[in-house]
């Protein structure tokens, strides 16, 4: 077994607007995003499901689709 077997994968969460209101989080093997009311409760939850399901990254896009942050979880 080489170092590359020994590597666990990496996840990514994605917290981004929803559609018409509110913010969504998408997490790694989901069809659709978690709703929020609001920015920072999406942020909480995705720096918290993050944190536990190391290594992890979380993307903030905003309103226009570019990545506005970027957070690594080792």
């Amino acid at each position: 077994m080489g170092i590359l077997a020994t590597v666990p994968k990496l996840s990514r969460v994605l917290v981004q607007p929803g559609p018409t209101a509110g913010w969504g989080v998408l997490l790694p093997g989901a069809v659709a995003s978690e709703p929020f009311l609001d920015r920072t409760q999406a942020l909480s939850f995705a720096k918290a499901w993050a944190s536990a399901h190391r290594p992890a990254t979380m993307h903030v896009s905003g309103v226009g689709g570019n990545f506005t942050h970027e957070w690594s979880f080792r």
